[in-house]
């Protein structure tokens, strides 16, 4: 990063950091992301590890809107509500319902690091351990589950509700 882009990212809000990340992401500037990460996340993967892995997510799905919501923020940490909202390259078909559609409700954890936000939700572990290593965060913040949807019939249903019908296991963290 340059040290003119350096001075700026560490002037960013956490939201601000969160808009620029998604932003990235829609226009498949995946590369770019990589300093948003933890460091130590970056320790464990390459830039171009992490271009490879988003670019193939790119191959099942069409981001076609990101909305930024509700930030709560104490000192060098922050939470951000985001939705995403996208479209499948191939269909589903779970229990008789064709999924194509979907939409990602969840929150972003951040924490400055060397005065620039990072963003902690990148992955489950570099998340998991931010928690361990920061019990008290919980405390500081209101702190909810990813909610995943799909579209069927013209409304929006709990994708937990296809997969119970099927007698699969739900995953982690679906309603």
């Amino acid at each position: 990063m340059t040290a003119t882009a350096q001075k700026n990212a560490t002037k960013e809000s956490a939201r601000g950091a969160v808009v620029r990340i998604f932003a990235l992401l829609k226009a498949g500037e995946y590369a770019e992301i990589y300093q948003y990460l933890p460091n130590s996340m970056q320790q464990r993967t390459t830039r171009e590890q992490l271009d490879q892995s988003l670019s193939r997510l790119q191959n099942f799905l069409l981001i076609d809107r990101i909305t930024v919501g509700k930030t709560q923020q104490s000192g060098e940490t922050a939470v951000v509500e985001t939705t995403i909202l996208g479209r499948l390259k191939r269909p589903l078909t779970v229990n008789g319902a064709t999924i194509s559609e979907g939409r990602v409700i969840a929150q972003q954890i951040l924490a400055k690091e060397d005065g620039q936000w990072k963003l902690i939700t990148a992955d489950n572990r570099t998340r998991d351990l931010f928690l361990k290593e920061h019990p008290d965060f919980k405390n500081n913040f209101r702190l909810t589950e990813p909610q995943l949807f799909f579209r069927q019939n013209g409304k929006w249903m709990p994708l937990a509700t296809a997969l119970s019908r099927t007698g699969r296991p739900r995953p982690p963290g679906l309603r």
